[in-house]
């Protein structure tokens, strides 16, 4: 993936094979490579509420407003109970809304606690025991108690479940299943996330499918992932990395042309920076050649989503 960009995704933001936390919001605007992310410890970590996490133990035909896969898969709100709790309710056959939007939640809560982990680790590396690493070890040791027991394959149910509501025409779970991850989560810890793994694989082309799906019926945010899905370049540090089997810098620009083109037009100044430093950050290492052949791609993606 090139240094050019960073996406916010799902909660996680995705540069180069690293991850970390973030908000996203709506169509996700890219950022600098060098942009600070706000300490661990700001992030708002309340409790589910019940409009977000459904009344546990109530009938799917009473609960509120089915949440957002979007929200739900963020993972930046507290869990109510152990989310071990959740997942076995799950397996053991309790399959209402209220529970499957439990379990991604807090398994998404999870997966980011993992990051908080290993953010927690490199800042003490770097600048040795001070209070704010000493404040990021308490807060990774009280939220690891509501992360405790599971599995690789537990975090696999995002993706089931995320999947299953995607069959089902909701385009927010057709980008959150791509936000979840190979194997339910990004990272290191989820062990060989390389495209060797025929999970890997056949997630990797269900996430590209639904991506296109998500954009046709007016997700335009999904061409900002698309662009980065095409953008990862193969590199002899991480053979079989996934999407590498995928790269063209060709069609990579035209979905971040064709996202520029379409995304609101009724911004702010400050957005409309954000939006042609991104598109000049797009240009950068590609050829002209290369950026007509893509403007070309690009104008074909925009017609075909304007036939839908």
């Amino acid at each position: 993936m090139k240094s050019r960009k960073i996406f916010i995704v799902g909660g996680l933001l995705i540069a180069a094979g690293a991850v970390t936390v973030a908000h996203w919001e709506g169509d996700a605007l890219p950022v600098n490579r060098s942009t600070k992310i706000a300490p661990v410890a700001n992030l708002n970590l309340q409790p589910l509420s019940a409009s977000a996490s459904g009344a546990l133990g109530r009938d799917d035909k009473n609960a509120s407003q089915p949440a957002s896969a979007k929200v739900l898969v963020n993972g930046l709100k507290m869990p109510i109970r152990p989310v071990w709790q959740g997942v076995v309710d799950y397996r053991q056959g309790k399959k209402g809304r209220s529970i499957q939007e439990e379990v991604i939640a807090g398994l998404s809560f999870c997966a980011s606690t993992e990051l908080n982990r290993e953010a927690a680790v490199a800042e003490k590396s770097r600048t040795g025991v001070t209070v704010q690493t000493a404040a990021l070890d308490s807060m990774v040791k009280t939220q690891s108690e509501m992360c405790a027991r599971l599995s690789d394959a537990d975090y696999e149910l995002r993706s089931e479940i995320l999947g299953s509501w995607a069959r089902d025409g909701d385009l927010d779970a057709m980008v959150a299943f791509y936000t979840a991850g190979p194997l339910g989560r990004w990272g290191a810890t989820t062990g060989p996330q390389t495209l060797e793994n025929p999970g890997v694989k056949e997630w990797q082309t269900q996430a590209v499918s639904w991506l296109n799906v998500a954009a046709q019926q007016g997700q335009i945010g999904a061409l900002l992932l698309l662009s980065d899905v095409y953008d990862n370049k193969p590199v002899t540090e991480r053979p079989g990395a996934v999407f590498s089997d995928l790269y063209d810098p060709v069609r990579s620009y035209a979905y971040a042309h064709a996202w520029h083109y379409l995304v609101g037009r009724d911004e702010s100044k400050r957005q409309a920076l954000l939006k042609s430093d991104f598109l000049n950050r797009a240009e950068s290492g590609i050829s002209k050649e290369q950026r007509d052949l893509g403007r070309v791609e690009s104008q074909k993606i925009i017609e075909s989503l304007r036939k839908n």
